[in-house]
This record gives structure tokens, C-alpha cells and sequence, in this order.
């Protein structure tokens, strides 16, 4: 019994071996017009895995980008003509997704924030040259429409704020509440956006803005419409929901109308 359970553990792992010394493995290598190199990569079975690197003309290394069966996956770091580190970016399966970084010459940070398929998503800051803030972002990704911002802060060199932008105004009572307690929402539309009606829609939402659970609608009225909501959940809650705005044109003999939807998300903590 003991011969044939061993037989069997040897034939598996003649397998393995059979398996894995069947792979291909390649170095490929792609030359610019003089001769020098432009890209060289790891192929395994004529699929890059490995690290890809590729290279300027005078041939300093341009970037190094990791793959796993020829998708780019991992810590790519990219390096200006000088050599220097230029940005940072985190990809997954072939798509930029986790933190990103990009850097001035000194090598101070001028832009950094996170990648969701390709796609800026939360809070992006870009600095000045000595580090100081110059701008704060903020971006969503309802699912049907990809990236959209939410605001946009900008600062001068001593950290004031110059400037502030949002499509929607969106004011809490308070960040910080009890359990079970009342608070208000405000939300406003800015008086430089000409509409006709509007709707406020609320609730239960996904991150990427898919609808999920209870929702409640709000009209507006003047540019305004205030809700009551009451927490339950303990910890930080996400307060999301949509706003349809309708515009109404008119020719001689038809009425066409346009609609347009924004979104929102502020956060609460309920103690």
C-alpha cells in the first residue's frame, strides 16, 4: 500500500515537472530606428510576465512596468529623461487602480491620490514646488456616468483657501451626531445654473452610486431643499444621493427637455 501511494506522489510531481519545464521563456526586445533599445520584456508562453522595462532613445530606462500574463499588474514607476522618478502608479489587471504619485524635478510630490479603472476616484491633492497645498479634488464615480467631480478647493502659497467649487451646495447640521438623532441636510443648487424643475434623491447607495436599498425624493424649490435624516448605524456613515436637474427648450410647434444628474457624499459620525 505504501509503494503505491509513493508511485503515485512521484508520478505527480513528474507531472509538475513536465508541467512547468513545458513554459517557453523569452527576452523580447523592440529597437528604435538607430538601433538602440526601446523596450524589453519577459514572455512566458509569448505572454509578458515579469517586469517590462522601456527606455528613452538615449537609452536611460523610461519606465518599469511589472505583468502577470500580459497584464500589467503591480507598482509601475515611470523616470524622466534625467533620470529622476516622474510619477507612480499602482495598476491591477491591466488597469490603473490604488494610489498614484506624480513628482516634480526636485523631487517633491506635486499630485497624488487613487486610480478605480483608470479613473480618478476620492480626494486628489496637487502641491506647489515647496509642498504647500495648491488644490483639493474631489471625485466620484457614479457607475452609468465614470468620473465626476464633487469640488474642487484651491489655496495659495500661504494655505488660504482662494477659491471653492461645488455643482451642488451640500451643508450638514453637524458632522458629528448621536445614534437615532435627527439632523438636516441642506442642499442648494448654484444660482448660476438656470433649470426649470429638479429632484433630490437620497438613501441607501453604493459607493459607485448603484441605488440599493430605501430612497426618498425631495423637490426643489428656489434652488433649495433641506431633508431630515436620522442615523442608526454607530461609526461613519456615508450620506449619498442624486440630483435631477430638468431644462425645458421651445420651437414653434415643440417642447424638448434636457436632463442632467449630479451627485453627492458627505459623511457623518453617528456616536
Amino acid at each position: 500500500m505504501r509503494e503505491k501511494i509513493l508511485s503515485r506522489y512521484i508520478s505527480f510531481l513528474l507531472g509538475l515537472l513536465m508541467l512547468y519545464g513545458c513554459e517557453q521563456k523569452e527576452v523580447k526586445k523592440t529597437y528604435y530606428s538607430d538601433g538602440s533599445i526601446k523596450a524589453q520584456a519577459e514572455l512566458v508562453d509569448g505572454k509578458r510576465n515579469g517586469v517590462m522595462v522601456y527606455y528613452y532613445s538615449n537609452g536611460k530606462v523610461q519606465a518599469e512596468l511589472p505583468y502577470i500574463n500580459d497584464k500589467a499588474n503591480g507598482l509601475a514607476i515611470y523616470y524622466s529623461m534625467s533620470g529622476r522618478v516622474s510619477k507612480k502608479i499602482t495598476y491591477s489587471d491591466g488597469r490603473k487602480n490604488g494610489e498614484y504619485e506624480i513628482y516634480y524635478s526636485n523631487g517633491r510630490i506635486a499630485e497624488k491620490g487613487k486610480f478605480y479603472n483608470d479613473l480618478k476616484a476620492g480626494k486628489i491633492l496637487q502641491y506647489f514646488e515647496d509642498s504647500t497645498t495648491l488644490m483639493e479634488e474631489y471625485f466620484m464615480l457614479p457607475v452609468n456616468s465614470g468620473e465626476e467631480i464633487y469640488y474642487k478647493k484651491s489655496f495659495d502659497r500661504k494655505g488660504n483657501l482662494v477659491e471653492a467649487k461645488k455643482y451642488l451646495d451640500v451643508l450638514l447640521s453637524s458632522d458629528t451626531v448621536s445614534s437615532n438623532e435627527d439632523f438636516a441636510i441642506d442642499v442648494k443648487i448654484p444660482d448660476r445654473i438656470n433649470f426649470d424643475s429638479a429632484i433630490l434623491i437620497w438613501g441607501d447607495y453604493s459607493s459607485d452610486f448603484v441605488r440599493k436599498g430605501k430612497l426618498d425624493t425631495a423637490v426643489f424649490l428656489d434652488h433649495h431643499v433641506k431633508i431630515i435624516v436620522n442615523l442608526r448605524n454607530k461609526g461613519l456613515n456615508a450620506i449619498r444621493g442624486e440630483c435631477i436637474i430638468y431644462k425645458r427648450e421651445y420651437d414653434s410647434d415643440s417642447t424638448y427637455e434636457y436632463s442632467t444628474s449630479r451627485h453627492f457624499e458627505e459623511y457623518v459620525f453617528a456616536k
